[in-house]
């Protein structure tokens, strides 16, 4: 028998299932690309150059083997960058006698968990199997070591509760979600204990995780933060409702928070203090306000 070559079929209008784009590159051409397709999942597509409705056999890129899928990509300072399930990698201009496009790995940096759980903006966030990290194109850092390290997968240890917050239910995929908006980094997932949807918020300039947020509804949530000039709206999507992210109730409902300031130790967190006064200035504009002095780093009220 002779030598046999079998070559990959051409299948038509077979929808990708995560596009992202108009990217523009350096020559100012724009174009759209795309990665799931079921048969070739280590695979990146794109559309010919200014015309996002045709392309080309030629415009592909197999960047990993179909057990590494590839899980979304962004734009990002005039570069595109591609997450793995394992890995992360930025696109440059192939050779003049070689392929369209090369995929270069980043180092240090790790996969995309689900693909929907990323979001950019003065830099790029993503939630990996260990963490959320960010990144300005180059070698990543976490944001979630220092204060919710348990609160994620580590070392075959499952994820813990953190200070009274239980952990996101990592089975669900898809209600994991990172959004910006306005400095401001919303991670969204279900809570495992309760199945209720909750957020984790990060301000990204004063680096500290703010607040734990919770609803007046069961649904998991999706977000999207609204564009346009002086406006700097966000709306929220849950059970096929769309609300607005601001105002004085929560659905119609009273909105309840709790406010914790930060702690007092003048620089010594092991000898023990004596306050003999604590003042509190605020203006609850007529609602109720339950105002509680904390000791012993939290554990007595």
């Amino acid at each position: 028998a002779g030598n046999c070559q079998v070559w990959t079929p051409m299948v038509l209008a077979r929808p990708l299932q995560r596009v992202w784009g108009p990217s523009q590159g350096a020559d100012g051409v724009l174009t759209v690309f795309g990665v799931g397709d079921p048969n070739q999942a280590g695979t990146l597509f794109w559309t010919n150059g200014n015309d996002a409705d045709t392309t080309s056999p030629l415009n592909s890129l197999e960047i990993t083997s179909p057990s590494e899928a590839l899980q979304h990509g962004s734009s990002f300072d005039t570069r595109d960058y591609i997450w793995s399930t394992d890995r992360m990698f930025v696109l440059h201009p192939g050779p003049t006698t070689g392929p369209q496009l090369v995929a270069a790995v980043i180092p240090g940096a790790k996969g995309l968990l689900t693909p929907w759980a990323f979001t950019v903006g003065p830099r790029i966030w993503w939630l990996s199997k260990d963490g959320i990290y960010e990144s300005v194109g180059g070698e990543p850092a976490s944001i979630t070591d220092a204060d919710l390290y348990p609160f994620f997968p580590h070392d075959n240890e499952g994820p813990q509760s953190v200070n009274g917050l239980n952990p996101p239910n990592f089975t669900l995929p898809n209600f994991l979600r990172l959004t910006y908006h306005d400095g401001l980094l919303f991670f969204d997932y279900v809570e495992m204990a309760t199945g209720f949807p909750k957020t984790l918020v990060f301000d990204t300039v004063a680096r500290i995780w703010l607040s734990i947020d919770d609803f007046g509804f069961s649904a998991p949530i999706a977000r999207d933060s609204e564009e346009g000039v002086g406006y700097h709206g966000m709306v929220l999507a849950s059970d096929g409702v769309l609300y607005n992210a601001s105002g004085m109730s929560d659905a119609g409902g009273a909105i309840g928070f709790q406010l914790q300031t930060g702690s007092m130790d003048q620089g010594d967190n092991r000898a023990r203090k004596l306050y003999a006064e604590i003042q509190l200035h605020s203006n609850p504009n007529g609602a109720g306000l339950d105002v509680y002095v904390l000791g012993d780093g939290g554990g007595t009220v």
